[in-house]
């Protein structure tokens, strides 16, 4: 039994959360909204589900949202953290945990992660997440809970999936193996190409858009960058169109500095900037909860009227945020300056795509002033 919840108009969700879930003669149930997953998920219990990396990161933030609310609880979670995914790091790679490993991961089981199974209904076994790279660390933390995510990737041109990790042969931070039939190689600038029966014919009406996306050769043109490592693993880094290439002239993956930042638990999403400037800059929208939560500890009159983004100290708490991630990043790709927005990126506001995809042009053109403000007196690299 599936539980459906991204948008029919989904290629991934479409054809192999509904379609071969029709197929195979399962049930498909749909979930209210992407508000009521977990409730959803406790009424269904679903066997398997289909998502999108920003669902995972929105079910791990509010688990560290419960663990954050003590010390003990904060101390104990991250413990479980780290040693889930020591576990799932070995467990993966098919090798046995050590005896040591073994005990503190039950211990790490009972405390943290049996809980994180029953709310998710008990009976996962496990998610496809396709539509955005996945962090490994989030993908790790669920197998830990006995929570299998495996990735895909493809899009609409190729019949949804084009890779894809399976129950029986995955790796996290891939987007798994070519499925039967279809080739995937990497061009000199490092899109990933496709070719195979699960190509599709044309753009309708549109022969000068699909001789673009589609060479003479039947290799369709993802747009995606990425790399193919020596067993047949692919790995997606960023979109083409996406890259920010700075002054420097170095090209550096959006995606991957937004994924480090947004492992705070105070950091609910955030974009970054930097084409033809000199220094990455980010927007940032707070975890409004968990922000609450940490300003009434600090005795702050707060309350949900409140315009936290104002708070000094709300920003004081995020720039110490950012400036511990930026140590996981390498020196041209950390985040030198930051504006905390009033609004949430979301669907409503045009911001978000219906797969929770940031609209960068959106954003940037929203923002502008407030993009502009972060690069005061510095001169833009002009082409």
């Amino acid at each position: 039994e599936s539980l459906s919840f991204l948008p029919l108009s989904h290629a991934l969700e479409r054809i192999a959360g509904l379609f071969f879930g029709v197929y195979l003669g399962k049930t498909v149930a749909f979930a209210e909204s992407l508000n009521t997953i977990l409730s959803d998920m406790q009424e269904v219990k679903p066997t398997h589900a289909i998502a999108v990396p920003r669902v995972f990161e929105k079910i791990f933030e509010r688990v560290v949202q419960m663990a954050e609310k003590s010390p003990v609880k904060k101390k104990i979670f991250w413990w479980s953290v780290k040693v889930g995914r020591k576990w799932s790091e070995i467990v993966s790679n098919k090798q046995k945990p050590g005896i040591v490993l073994k005990v503190k991961y039950a211990i790490a089981s009972a405390l943290i992660f049996k809980k994180i199974t029953r709310a998710t209904g008990g009976r996962l076994k496990y998610f496809v997440s396709g539509g955005a790279p996945l962090s490994k660390q989030i993908a790790e933390f669920f197998h830990a809970a006995n929570i299998l995510v495996l990735e895909g990737w493809g899009a609409t041109e190729v019949s949804a999936p084009a890779t894809w990790n399976s129950p029986h042969e995955f790796k996290f931070g891939s987007v798994g193996k070519p499925l039967p039939g279809v080739e995937v190689v990497v061009a000199d600038d490092g899109e990933l190409l496709v070719r195979g029966p699960i190509v599709f014919k044309e753009y309708w009406g549109r022969p000068e858009a699909t001789a673009e996306a589609k060479d003479s050769e039947g290799w369709y043109h993802t747009g995606d960058i990425g790399y193919i490592d020596k067993d047949g693993w692919v790995y997606i880094t960023d979109r083409k169109k996406e890259l920010i290439i700075n002054a420097a002239g170095k090209n550096i993956s959006p995606l991957n500095i937004e994924s480090v930042l947004k492992q705070s638990p105070y950091i609910s999403n955030v974009m970054v900037y930097g084409d033809r400037r000199k220094y990455i800059t980010a927007l940032v929208n707070i975890d409004r909860d968990n922000v609450m939560q940490y300003c009434k500890e600090k005795g702050l009159d707060v309350n949900e009227k409140t315009d936290l983004h104002t708070l000094p100290p709300v920003n004081e708490l995020i720039g110490k945020e950012i400036e511990r991630l930026n140590k996981d990043l390498a020196r041209f790709e950390q985040v030198k300056k930051f504006t905390i927005i009033p609004e949430d990126f979301s669907v409503e506001n045009d911001m978000l795509t219906p797969t929770l995809k940031l609209k960068r042009k959106n954003i940037i053109s929203r923002y502008k002033d407030a993009i502009d403000a972060m690069y005061e007196g510095e001169l833009l690299l002009v082409e």
